[in-house]
């Protein structure tokens, strides 16, 4: 009797048992999820309708996994985010492996999230495991590349390069575009180097200053400029070498709406003036217009490299183009006298364009600016001479002697 109630019992329990299973063990896969993490059992969570339900999240890689860049240069790497399974969670960023004497930022474009390393004189040479981790929603996964920083002698052979920032510029006719051009010794170069600039639009000519082994060239356009865009040739020949360097320089029109060469609207900036003198305990006005009627986002202005104590407020400030905005430096009584190199960032949308303007605070010895322009309407072409650690000029003045007579 016994051995029969038993029987019935395991009958009605093997019965049982496949109809209390949705009960015994919850359909989120919690159950197996543990199994796996004890047992290394694998189990993927599913749909009702019996397909693999994929979980939100995402992978990050990064564009060049590898770069190689002589110090003082700017590395560029693309960050590049891929989303699975719905994932739309805000993602937080952090960098570890970046070279020592070196700034970085994440920086947004119209297409892209780019991570810019800015290299300097001071950074030491060698190969960097660059890490790039990124969080979010309970994720998080990480992405490196490799860094490699030259010093100017890691050449055998002495050559030199041509460096001009920014790759493009873009104004409005009348107004100026200002391009840095660097000459960098590799290998031991101490040769002089002869420069020529081509491709200046018509109707405008070009300035060329100073500033410590560094080449400003300002590009001058004026009101008959024609609208355009315009491929601008820095040559540079010196020590049996020759290398040319390629800037775009777009000329705008008042009327039209303002586009990079691929196609994203865009806006202008001017920046004036170029050198803004002002006494102690005095202030002065820096002049920026802002222009694009056609782009829809909010452009801010910074100014950067302050001296101690000094002050600049913008009075019209992140707001949409068309405006004019007076950025008022004041100087304290106390501040010392000297030349300083301001930075003026103008961005928005994802666009910046920097601008520079020399502070003179009364006390400070200066120099004039040297200047090359063309003489005829006609001519594109001009020449310099600079070294690769220098920059120099030869100037003839004619006539050599001059006599004056009163009533003459």
């Amino acid at each position: 009797m016994r051995r029969r109630v038993s029987l019935v019992f395991l009958i009605v329990f093997l019965i049982a048992l496949p109809l209390a299973m949705p009960a015994i063990l919850p359909s989120s896969g919690l159950f197996f999820g543990k199994l796996h993490e004890e047992f290394g059992l694998s189990y993927q969570p599913s749909t009702e309708d019996g397909s693999e339900r994929q979980e939100p999240d995402f992978t990050i890689s990064l564009d060049p996994q590898s770069l190689t860049v002589y110090a003082g240069e700017t590395a560029s790497f693309k960050v590049i985010i891929t989303t699975s399974g719905g994932f739309s969670a805000t993602l937080k960023f952090s960098v570890s492996g970046v070279p020592p004497a070196t700034l970085h930022e994440f920086k947004a474009t119209p297409t892209a999230l780019l991570f810019k390393v800015y290299t300097t004189g001071s950074t030491p040479a060698g190969t960097y495991n660059i890490t790039i981790t990124a969080t979010g929603g309970g994720k998080t996964h990480r992405a490196s590349a490799l860094l490699t920083v030259l010093s100017p002698g890691d050449s055998g052979a002495p050559d030199f390069k041509v460096i001009v920032k920014p790759s493009s510029r873009t104004v409005m006719p009348g107004e100026t575009a200002n391009f840095t051009i660097s000459f960098v010794p590799i290998g031991g170069f101490s040769s002089s180097v002869k420069y020529t600039v081509s491709g200046i639009p018509p109707g405008s000519y070009f300035e060329v200053d100073r500033e410590d082994s560094k080449i400003i060239l300002k590009i001058v356009t004026t009101g008959a400029t024609p609208q355009g865009v315009y491929k601008i040739k820095i040559t540079g020949t010196g020590g049996g070498k020759k290398h040319t360097e390629e800037v775009t320089l777009i000329v705008g029109s008042a009327t039209t709406t303002k586009t990079t060469t691929s196609g994203i609207e865009e806006f202008s900036a001017s920046v004036m003036p170029a050198t803004l003198r002002v006494d102690p305990g005095d202030s002065g006005a820096i002049t920026v217009k802002v222009s694009g009627r056609e782009f829809d986002k909010s452009v801010m202005i910074r100014v950067l490299e302050l001296p101690p104590g000094v002050t600049a407020v913008a009075d019209i400030n992140n707001t949409k183009p068309d405006f004019v905005s007076l950025v008022r430096v004041t100087v304290p009584p106390d501040t010392a006298p000297g030349t300083y190199k301001l930075g003026i960032k103008v961005m928005g949308g994802g666009i910046e364009k920097e601008y520079s303007v020399t502070l003179i605070i009364s006390g400070a010895e200066t120099s004039a600016p040297i200047t090359g322009t063309a003489s005829q309407p006609s001519q594109t072409t001009q020449t310099g001479t600079s070294m690769a650690a220098a920059f120099d000029f030869s100037l003839t003045v004619s006539p050599q002697s001059l006599s004056l007579q009163k009533g003459g």
